[in-house]
């Protein structure tokens, strides 16, 4: 069965979105004349009607309007916008991409020169203390926008105000940042390719370096540790929490002195190769087997890694890391409003979407980048935190990002542990708090047929669905169901934000030290499938080599990795078998109901099942630990008693075709 690996650091990651696009042409589109003044017309006389609409009311759906707009990105460009049309469909955009490199001269020019600005403006975090400083920006945090620099993590805001404190700018997305690396090369070079044992193997820069000669010397100078010293110089500034300028004085040594140390080894020792970010060589690179690491952050993935080795994702060649000594933040992108702006009610309901809102965060989510408020997370922290970004969860936090369990960037040892003894003391008294609230909270997928599903008319079911839904029968209250990726469901079951896991989770030793598991009330065997013209893999013993794909962090991707396989990271059963029988993956393990299942809604599959573990896994409900049984021994109860009246056997039936409600 599924679950995460509580403790693991980072896993693998394979999607991501990009903020480093751009290429000098403008996107418009333009009526006819006749019809521009006649859509003029209409537009004013419709608007009139909201000019007197707070900047605190959303407009009407039907508002009309248009907003230009200089960027880098058109991926999130275009895919922000079109999500935002949806809810206005009469709005519309012009779009002029400019390089990120030559933005501020632009903005400069048309100021010196009397030139037309853009509506909404954009600036990256490196020329952002010059551009803020030009006078042309909407200060937000005044009336009538009223931002609230409270509304976004603190690390933030610094990077959002000028010298005088106006806010001039709303941050598109999060960018925590670890080191990305080649999972093949690393374990031949180093031995393995488990992120938590190279965190282990080179804690510091300098383990880093001298593993870097041994990769050296034993490629006979043919592969390096990494890929640029540009890339070097910039991650390892931008670990430095130091300030560049103490009492009006640059500290360059200080800030700059360690960074040009490590360059200059990295060049003399061979630990870097010398080529220049961004360029063709560099992108042709990342396909090649010569460079093992590379600084990785939230954008970089999709705008470096994705798109110079496509086929990473479906190789699983890449894995994510902490860096020695350390992770960051690197990069950042604001948008904001400009003086000329000529629809500035429109353009602050554009940026509130697509900066401050959950749907907004949503639409980053698509694209594997994360939202910078903090009230998505609250109102909704599912869609927030993809399968993928397992591993860049705690990259955040190491960086001083705020996390989805509300880890600040001042947490300590001691933070953390009154945290868990909260929890502990609030899981005392759950049972009598589930049952004074008549409800119990329970954390599913909602997409793993047929444990949790929607059918055809869209509603919730499956054989967790009722087993669950029974059991808050048997303690007397009403189920609440929260659907959640795999990866989530955990952290809002720590964090307190259901009551209970109920997603097929396999009871192991090492889930059992960190929470209280029921009394089983599955058992099933893991898997193994393969096409059906795969006469190679008989056996477990024959992944050695092989390529996979399963859930990031489940038991099957370690039992998988534990025979010699690569995993590919998946979010559903449905994929993963769309991948093996389009030939792109070896096999895939599964509980083996699961793939019966499949298998009777569609027979003519081209897979078969060539092997499963002999002894069968438990399956059981998994709760925050406490000193107090009651809520346990509640739970327990109402498992036996479904048991006993053959409840459990006949949901088993219903669902997988047999009783799985005993071990034989």
């Amino acid at each position: 069965m599924k679950t995460r690996k509580i403790g693991r650091i980072l896993t693998v990651m394979f999607l991501s979105g990009g903020l480093m696009t751009g290429c000098q042409k403008k996107q418009t589109v333009v009526l006819p004349e006749k019809e521009q003044k006649e859509e003029a017309t209409k537009t004013e006389s419709k608007n009139k009607a909201t000019q007197e609409i707070s900047f605190d009311e959303e407009l009407p759906k039907d508002y009309e309007g248009t907003l230009t707009m200089w960027g880098w990105d058109t991926d999130y460009y275009q895919t922000v916008t079109q999500a935002f049309q949806k809810i206005y469909p009469n709005v519309r955009f012009e779009y002029t991409s400019v390089e990120n490199k030559d933005m501020p001269k632009k903005y400069e020019t048309a100021l010196i020169v009397g030139g037309e600005l853009p509506d909404i403006a954009w600036s990256v975090i490196d020329s952002r203390g010059e551009v803020f400083e030009f006078d042309m920006w909407e200060p937000l945090e005044q009336e009538p926008y009223n931002f609230r620099l409270s509304e976004v993590y603190e690390y933030l805001h610094p990077h959002m105000i000028n010298s005088k404190g106006n806010v001039c700018g709303t941050e598109q997305s999060l960018s925590p940042a670890g080191l990305a690396y080649r999972r093949d090369l690393a374990k031949k070079y180093l031995g393995t390719d488990d992120p938590e044992e190279l965190e282990k193997m080179m804690p510091t820069w300098e383990a880093f370096i001298q593993k870097g000669k041994e990769v050296y010397e034993k490629s006979n100078g043919e592969v390096y540790m990494w890929f640029s010293l540009e890339d070097i110089r910039q991650f390892t500034q931008e670990q430095s929490d130091m300030a560049w300028v103490n009492d009006g004085k640059i500290n360059v040594e200080n800030v700059f002195g360690r960074s040009l140390s490590l360059v200059t080894r990295f060049r003399d020792e061979h630990i870097s190769d010398n080529l220049i970010t961004w360029t063709p060589a560099w992108n042709e690179a990342l396909r090649e087997d010569r460079h093992i690491f590379t600084a990785c952050a939230t954008w970089s993935v999709k705008s470096s890694i994705e798109s110079s080795d496509p086929q990473q994702k479906n190789l699983g060649r890449w894995g994510l890391m902490s860096a020695p000594e350390g992770n960051a933040n690197w990069g950042g992108t604001s948008m904001g409003i400009t003086k000329t702006c000529k629809d500035k009610r429109l353009a602050w309901e554009f940026l509130k979407f697509a900066t401050l809102s959950t749907e907004g965060a949503r639409t980053l989510n698509s694209m594997g980048l994360m939202t910078t408020a903090k009230k998505p997370y609250e109102e909704d922290p599912s869609p927030m935190k993809r399968r993928t970004f397992i591993s860049l969860m705690s990259v955040m936090a190491a960086a001083g990002v705020l996390s989805l369990a509300g880890c600040s960037s001042n947490t300590s040892a001691s933070t953390a542990s009154s945290t868990a003894a909260s929890a502990s003391a609030a899981a005392s008294n759950k049972l009598e708090t589930i049952q004074s609230n008549g409800k119990l909270v329970i954390a599913l997928e909602g997409a793993w047929q047929p444990w949790s599903f929607h059918d055809e008319s869209d509603t919730l079911v499956g054989y967790d669905v009722e087993v669950s839904r029974a059991i808050a029968e048997k303690l007397g209250v009403e189920p609440e169901y929260v659907e959640s990726d795999w990866d989530s469901l955990f952290a809002g079951l720590d964090a307190g934000r259901y009551d209970l896991v109920c997603n097929g989770v396999e009871v192991t030793e090492e889930r059992a030290k960190t929470y209280d598991f029921t009394t089983p009330y599955g058992y099933i065997h893991t898997a193994l499938a393969v096409r059906k013209d795969n006469d190679d893999i008989k056996s477990f013993d024959d992944l050695a080599g092989k390529t996979t794909a399963n859930s990031l962090a489940s038991t099957y991707m370690e039992l998988a990795e534990s025979y010699g396989a690569t995993v590919q990271g998946i979010d559903t059963l449905e994929e993963t078998i769309q991948l093996l029988t389009a030939g792109r993956i070896d096999a895939t393990l599964n509980a083996n109901v699961s793939f019966y299942d499949y298998l009777n809604v569609h027979p003519d599959a081209d897979f078969k099942l060539v092997a499963q573990t002999e002894d069968a896994s438990h399956v059981a409900i998994p709760i925050v630990k406490s000193e107090d049984s009651s809520f346990l021994d509640a739970l327990n109860s109402a498992i036996d008693e479904l048991r006993a009246d053959g409840t459990l056997k006949e949901l088993g039936e219903k669902y997988f075709g047999q009783d799985i409600s005993s071990e034989n």
